[in-house]
């Protein structure tokens, strides 16, 4: 099934093009309005799948089209190996001595939070990205026949930067998770601080 071709559009059209289509048909073909299901489930599986550009950066890629379960399991997997790397990077910066007198895991969470931070800027650039590649499709207009040359790249560039749109939001939601991770941790210190276990309210002094 061509999700695409159920909404009566082409690669290069934009999320107004997504959302206008599927209301006209779906107007046309809900089962109360004595359409058949079967075709207006196909129809509502190519809306939620085209209308965010995670899950259309992937149908694009692969074909396939994920469920919100699996992309969790990927979200997940990737916490845990953010969580054992930022615990590395922390102590790599902490001598032996400090370690046995500073809380280790509030040096884990700014490494996380630094991540967490990072991931929300770049969504934030490629998804303006996104939006001029699918303003600039929609302006550029080319008379008589034969390849349209500039459309093609820029339906290219649009479908790498929607790509890179849906790794970046994946990743966010990882560093999220590996904050909620490490909630469960906490650090033992030397007896002569006044809590001998610390969890992620201790400072960084």
């Amino acid at each position: 099934m061509n999700l695409y071709d159920q909404l009566g559009l082409d690669k290069g059209c934009t999320a107004g093009d997504v959302k206008r289509a599927y209301r006209a048909k779906a107007k046309r073909h809900h089962p109360d309005m004595g359409g058949a299901p079967e075709v207006f489930n196909r129809i509502s599986i190519a809306y939620r799948t085209l209308k965010d550009n995670e899950s259309r950066a992937r149908y694009d890629y692969d074909g396939t089209i994920a469920t919100p379960a699996e992309e969790q399991n990927k979200a997940v997997a990737l916490a845990g190996e953010i969580l054992v790397n930022s615990f590395r990077a922390a102590v790599s910066k902490l001598s032996p001595e400090r370690m046995k007198t500073k809380n280790v895991m509030a040096f884990v969470r700014s490494e996380i939070s630094t991540g967490r931070d990072k991931a929300s800027e770049s969504i934030l650039t490629l998804q303006a990205r996104v939006e001029q590649f699918e303003d600039m499709i929609a302006r550029v207009k080319k008379k008589g026949q034969g390849p349209d040359y500039i459309k093609a790249a820029l339906t290219n560039e649009l479908f790498q930067t929607r790509l890179q749109l849906k790794s970046a939001l994946t990743l966010r939601e990882s560093w999220v998770l590996a904050l909620d991770l490490l909630v469960d941790y906490s650090w033992k210190v030397d007896p002569l601080q006044d809590k001998e276990w610390i969890g992620l309210t201790g400072d960084f002094g």
